[in-house]
């Protein structure tokens, strides 16, 4: 692979606890994962709608957990 990204994945957590399990049991056990660089929203700046083809599933996902 080029360039500095190989996979961009959205994960949707409720807390930063969370956040933190998904990665420690999930992405960091992956074969090959030799670097993890995670971003996070602090706060929501400007409210803009999300394309629905991107997130309508996870939206649909965070309702039924609700």
């Amino acid at each position: 692979m080029s360039g500095g990204d190989d996979y961009f994945l959205i994960v949707l957590a409720r807390a930063i606890e969370d956040f933190e399990r998904i990665h420690r049991t999930e992405f960091s056990c992956l074969p090959r994962v030799s670097r993890i660089q995670s971003n996070f929203a602090l706060r929501e700046i400007v409210n803009r709608a999300a394309p629905p083809a991107t997130f309508g599933k996870a939206r649909a996902l965070l309702r039924t957990l609700s």
